[in-house]
């Protein structure tokens, strides 16, 4: 039997970032996180979640804490999405992946929330109405961990019941993955 020699030669790339169109990315540092925060706070609609300013801060603390976290959700979410936004679409698909719908916490309740959210007051230019950016993406997640945990009396305080529902919710369902 004869046996043609294969022209075809399998060639092995290897991925260099530093020679790729990714070069000149940098990784987020905590200065970056700082910046999102920063950013993020002067939007938030947060004094009428929570009326005592006391804390207030101290929820603002766990979020910068926790921004890392968030981020990471939010950019992935929203690169299957409406990049820079997450549609509702891939918003419920993650709320029933995270399991956070339950009698404390109904799809009505949470679809309610997303509404009030994309609501603006005033024109925000590049936000679209019907999409979360990173900003309301945080303060739904607030809103939701104040009706399952924190109105259920399951948590005593805000800051319990935002970090119940990343712990218990969020980070389990999340694709938080470092670059």
């Amino acid at each position: 039997m004869f046996e043609k020699p294969s022209l075809n030669k399998v060639k092995v790339r290897k991925f260099i970032k530093e020679t790729s169109v990714f070069g000149k990315w940098k990784k987020d540092d905590n200065l970056t996180y700082k910046r999102c925060f920063e950013h993020d706070v002067k939007y938030w609609k947060m004094p009428k979640v929570i009326k005592d300013r006391n804390e207030r801060e101290r929820l603002y603390t766990v979020i910068q804490k926790r921004m890392p976290q968030l981020k990471a959700q939010f950019m992935y979410m929203a690169s299957r999405s409406l990049y820079p936004a997450i549609s509702l679409n891939e918003w419920s698909s993650f709320v029933r992946k995270a399991n956070i719908i339950d009698k404390n916490c109904t799809s009505q309740m949470i679809d309610s929330h997303f509404v009030v959210v994309n609501f603006e007051a005033e024109d925000q230019g590049e936000n679209p109405d019907k999409a979360l950016i990173r900003f309301e993406f945080i303060e739904l997640l607030v809103r939701i961990a104040r009706d399952k945990y924190l109105k259920s009396r399951i948590c005593d305080n805000i800051i319990e019941a935002f970090e119940m529902l990343l712990d218990k919710n969020f980070l389990p369902a999340a694709n938080i993955e470092e670059w």
